[in-house]
């Protein structure tokens, strides 16, 4: 029993011993500071936007920390927002304390810029605030995403046109105004009045064809792939005048040549002789063969040898016929009949529209125009027979010598 005695008494000094060791407390390390929680929300008032124009964008941040923070700024992120090749811009300095568990709104004006794609981006927007970490003073940042799509001009109008888009609009853009001018001018050319021109499905597939040269020429000359900026005014109306310009060169020569050649070649209603003569024999509808008409204009006969305008249109003339005047000889004359003439056949035209001119020869009329009954005084007769609808026709000589 004493052995007992001194083997309990041992152990309870041990167990005293390591309890006392176990409880002496240790240094614990210092407290990491934790970040204030905040939250960023950034709301577009519109997401569409054209080249330099405006959004507002509706930032609100929340503090949901016990911990006060200085908010200082909302900016753009990119390396496209700022500098010369910005595509867009758009900074707001706040500078003030946001308390525990508030809430703060500001508006922010973000500006797409000349050079702003035309397509959608997501602009990356950062928030700046500082917080006290411990002894320390700590700049954070805190991020929001804004869409943005930037459309061309006309875009809206563009739904309408074949094709459906403003892309496609300033794809045929150069063409467009081409092929309009040169309907206008072919229209007037041929007739028809100032009529307005039209763009057409029809139209569509040359002009994308066109469309597709004009943009390789356009990218040749320009050396570049970002092609003509047409939402530039000034640019839009210099592609929109060149173009029409073009379009409007080759109607516009037809029409120049039209008039030369009419004013040349075309008859007239008070024709003299001379040219009368010049015009039906040398003209380049002349016919080889010259035949007598008969036809009607409206409920009136008419009757003459046929001719052409330059247009086409038909007119009616006298047939003449070929005297010598009073200052050439018998000996020049008969000279002037070989040569000339093969029985009443014409050998030289352009000999005898000459000795026409220099008043060598005459010419008098031998079957005049017929209107019903009564005789026409002139050699050539437009306006009264336009619409001219011929019912019968002979072969007859236009002239004939004097024998």
């Amino acid at each position: 029993m004493l052995l007992i005695a001194i083997g309990v008494a041992g152990w309870s000094s041990a167990g005293f011993a390591a309890s006392g060791s176990r409880g002496a407390p240790s240094p614990s390390p210092s407290p990491t500071p934790s970040p204030p929680a905040i939250e960023f929300l950034a709301v577009p008032n519109h997401e569409i936007l054209n080249r330099t124009e405006q959004a507002e964008v509706s930032v609100l941040i929340s503090n949901k920390s016990d911990k006060p923070v200085q908010v200082l700024d909302v900016s753009l992120a990119g390396k496209n927002t700022t500098g010369q090749d910005a595509h867009f811009t758009g900074n707001l300095a706040i500078n003030s304390e946001l308390k525990p568990f508030t809430s703060a709104s500001r508006n922010l004006t973000i500006t797409a810029t000349e050079k702003a794609p035309f397509t959608q981006t997501k602009l990356l927007l950062l928030l700046r605030y500082s917080w006290n970490a411990g002894n320390e003073r700590v700049t954070s940042m805190q991020t929001a995403t804004v869409p943005i799509t930037v459309q061309r001009p006309f875009e809206e109008e563009a739904k309408g046109f074949p094709g459906g888009t403003a892309a496609f609009l300033y794809f045929l853009l150069p063409v467009i105004p081409a092929l309009l001018s040169y309907q206008l001018i072919e229209r007037y050319r041929k007739g028809e009045g100032w009529s307005l021109p039209t763009f057409s499905a029809e139209h569509i597939v040359p002009a994308f064809f066109l469309s597709i040269i004009l943009s390789f020429v356009i990218l040749y000359v320009a050396r570049t792939k970002n092609g003509f900026d047409y939402s530039s005014p000034r640019l839009f109306a210099l592609v929109l005048a060149v173009s029409a310009g073009a379009g409007a060169v080759v109607p516009f020569v037809r029409l120049l040549h039209d008039r030369w050649l009419s004013r040349t070649w075309g008859f007239k209603d008070n024709e003299c002789e001379t040219e009368y003569l010049r015009k039906a024999l040398l003209s380049p509808w002349s016919p080889a063969e010259f035949s007598w008409a008969t036809g009607k204009v409206g409920k009136i006969t008419w009757q003459g040898i046929l001719l052409e305008q330059p247009g086409g249109a038909k007119v009616l003339g006298a047939a003449v016929q070929i005297t010598r005047s009073e200052t050439v000889d018998d000996a020049f004359w008969e000279n002037a009949q070989k040569e000339l003439f093969d029985g009443e056949v014409i050998r030289n035209r352009q000999r005898l529209v000459e000795m026409v001119a220099s008043r060598q020869l005459k010419v008098v009329l031998n079957e005049p125009i017929m209107e019903g009954k009564r005789v026409v005084k002139a050699y050539v007769v437009v306006g009264q027979v336009k619409g001219f609808q011929q019912t019968n026709s002979d072969v007859k000589n236009l002239l004939r010598p004097l024998t």
